[in-house]
């Protein structure tokens, strides 16, 4: 739903992580049990053990954020499948063109809102038009 407020321009992409923030936040200091303690997060075992969310914890309290600027190309048909190993797949190129769906394509630079989310359907929609 709040994507949804976002993509009708109800919320601004600031406003809506903002709101999501709160929400994950909230969440987590239910499930961690941690409101109104002066336990930290990062004492949690569970945020100590390998796997996503440790991963998750330490993308949250990075300095640096999400992965914003991507190069990305296509659409390309779809072929037998994912196995398939496409040209810019076997060497990258960013000056080289190939032949997608119904025309040529190229390299393009993409760059993501703060959340870091990046929609390959609309890119691609965007790319066929």
């Amino acid at each position: 739903m709040l994507i949804e407020k976002v993509e009708s321009g109800y919320l601004t992409e600031k406003e809506g992580i903002a709101v999501a923030n709160r929400i994950l936040r909230q969440n987590a200091l239910e499930v961690f049990h941690l409101q109104g303690q002066t336990r930290k997060p990062d004492s949690l075992a569970v945020l100590q053990r390998s796997g996503n969310l440790q991963q998750w914890w330490q993308i949250h309290r990075s300095t640096e954020g999400f992965i914003r600027n991507w190069m990305v190309i296509g659409p390309f048909e779809f072929g037998s499948g994912l196995n398939d190993v496409l040209p810019p797949e076997r060497k990258f190129d960013p000056s080289s063109k190939f032949t997608g769906r119904g025309e040529d394509v190229t390299w393009q630079k993409i760059v993501t809102g703060e959340s870091g989310e990046l929609n390959f359907y609309q890119f691609s929609r965007r790319m066929l038009k």
